[in-house]
């Protein structure tokens, strides 16, 4: 066929379509609504219970698709199937958190986010970076995992949870200020972000406690040592000054005899 006459191919449809189809089956691959949409769903669904950002769900998807052989149907269709499972899967995450949260723990998280005039929230304060290494710096470290512990979240069984996920939540909280979480996240949301930050937390601080201690016993050993090697010094120098006064009576006693 003369290559110039390629442009009298685009003119008639069903032949371009019949084509596809052709090459569809030849290579094995099915259209999109050809195939078991509840699973790809159910897929999509499972990732967004770790996966929080619309681009790594569409780069999952795609990938999901091409090794079940699947056409990627057009954009929009991708969009409205991400968008709904991630909706359902971020209320089936608040809704478990919050089903497993007694209402006495539900009311020790609120009281976290209270803020009296002149102060800071205790939400503030667990958020406080650690201070340099000291005694006095540990303690508080200790304090902290005290009052996490205080609110009962401990108790609570979120391990089913994607640890990356319980990251997302935990950097949510991080970021929002305790006026924001009380007044502007809606209360399932809010109680596991919450929780998932309490949990995350006391692990960290367990984790900077251990380090700081680490650091504090090296620092006693580098003083002990110094004191130690001041100590020897002051010795061998006083040695060295005993040493040299017996060295001169000695020279004065040798030269009395030889007189």
């Amino acid at each position: 066929i003369d290559p110039s006459e390629i442009h009298r191919y685009t003119s008639r449809q069903p032949t371009i379509s019949e084509h596809q189809n052709t090459i569809r089956h030849y290579l094995g691959y099915k259209e999109f609504s050809d195939a078991n949409i509840g699973s790809i769903k159910q897929y999509i669904f499972d990732q967004s219970c770790r996966l929080e950002h619309t681009g790594a769900l569409r780069l999952v998807l795609e990938h999901y698709l091409r090794e079940h052989n699947v056409l990627q149907p057009a954009d929009y269709i991708l969009q409205r199937i991400i968008g709904e499972q991630k909706r359902l899967a971020q209320q089936h995450i608040y809704e478990t958190i919050i089903n497993l949260l007694s209402l006495e723990t539900q009311k020790k998280l609120d009281v976290l986010l209270e803020v009296k005039e002149g102060t800071v929230s205790s939400l503030q304060q667990l958020k406080a970076v650690p201070r340099s290494p000291s005694p006095a710096a540990l303690l508080e470290l200790t304090q902290k995992l005290d009052q996490i512990a205080s609110t009962d979240v401990l108790d609570v069984d979120i391990s089913w949870l994607n640890n990356n996920y319980q990251r997302i939540m935990t950097n949510h909280v991080q970021r929002y200020s305790a006026h924001t979480l009380r007044d502007r996240i809606v209360q399932p949301r809010r109680y596991a972000a919450v929780a998932c930050f309490l949990q995350q937390t006391y692990g960290d601080t367990i984790d900077q406690i251990i380090d700081m201690y680490d650091k504090l016993i090296n620092k006693v050993y580098n003083w002990a040592q110094d004191d130690l090697d001041e100590s020897i010094k002051k010795q061998r120098r006083s040695i060295q000054k005993v040493l040299g006064i017996f060295s001169y009576m000695g020279e004065i006693l040798l030269n009395e005899d030889i007189s």
